[in-house]
C-alpha cells in the first residue's frame, strides 16, 4: 500500500512496508480511534478516501501517496491526444458527487 497519512491529522503517518513503522502506525491509529470514538473505517477504492464513522458523523480523510482520482490523468492524456472527453468528464463528475456526498453524510 505504501505511505499513508491522515489529511487532517498529519502526525499519523507511516511506511507500511517497514514492520517497525507499521507497529507505530497501528498504535497511532488505535489512539486516534479511541480518542475520536471511531466505530468503523472503510476505504472507497474508486475515490481513495477513507470514510471514518465516529459518533454518528462521517468524516472523509484523504489517503496520501495514492491518486484520489486516476481518471484525471486519463483525461489529461486524452486531451493531449485530441480524444473526446465527455465520457471521462461524466465519470469524474460522478466521482466528485460521491466524494461530496460522503463528506457531508451523517450515519445513524
Amino acid at each position: 500500500m505504501g505511505y499513508v497519512a491522515f489529511h487532517h491529522h498529519p502526525q499519523i503517518t507511516g511506511e507500511l512496508e517497514d514492520p517497525k513503522k507499521l507497529e507505530e502506525l497501528k498504535k497511532q491509529l488505535l489512539s486516534f480511534f479511541q480518542q475520536h470514538h471511531v466505530l468503523w473505517i472503510e476505504l472507497d477504492p474508486l475515490t481513495q478516501y477513507a470514510v471514518v464513522n465516529n459518533m454518528g458523523k462521517a468524516t472523509v480523510l484523504k489517503l496520501m501517496g495514492r491518486k484520489m482520482n486516476p481518471l484525471r490523468d486519463l483525461r489529461a492524456n486524452a486531451a493531449l491526444a485530441g480524444q473526446p472527453l465527455h465520457e471521462l468528464d461524466r465519470e469524474i463528475e460522478r466521482l466528485n458527487r460521491l466524494v461530496h456526498l460522503l463528506r457531508y453524510t451523517r450515519f445513524s
